[in-house]
């Protein structure tokens, strides 16, 4: 059977294109493509790795603050009694009514020294009228 394959003529034939396809152009060409190809993937996968990197350490960092900010917290509401947060708004409150008192009677200052120069300028036209008649 073997003798048989021997002869058949396609079995001895050269592939098709065989010859042109490993042509020193061609060759050159392909490599060419390749090594494009393979620095094409390397900075991809060098991206990607950056990438996955800084986000598992900005994920990590932000799970730390997050962790320490928490027991910081829990620390603080823990030390504290509740009249001490009682306290602590009606402070808040205060300070916001006393700010609006201020800013009230800033108004109320304001008008009575645009009134008070709108007096004095009079009053002294009015001298200026008398020292000139």
């Amino acid at each position: 059977m073997l003798a048989m394959l021997d002869n058949l003529p396609l079995a001895a034939a050269e592939p098709v294109g065989a010859r042109s396809f490993f042509e020193t152009s061609n060759i050159t060409s392909i490599a060419l493509f390749f090594a494009a190809a393979l620095i094409v993937f390397w900075v991809m996968f060098r991206a990607w790795n950056l990438k996955k990197k800084g986000s598992a350490a900005s994920r990590a960092s932000k799970r730390k603050t997050e962790a320490v900010s928490s027991v910081q917290s829990i620390a603080a509401s823990a030390a504290r009694p509740a009249d001490l947060d009682r306290w602590s708004v009606e402070m808040h409150e205060t300070a916001r009514d006393l700010s609006a008192q201020i800013d009230t009677k800033m108004v109320a200052l304001e008008a009575l020294i645009r009134t008070a120069e709108a007096k004095e300028a009079e009053l002294k036209r009015l001298l200026e009228e008398k020292d000139s008649q």
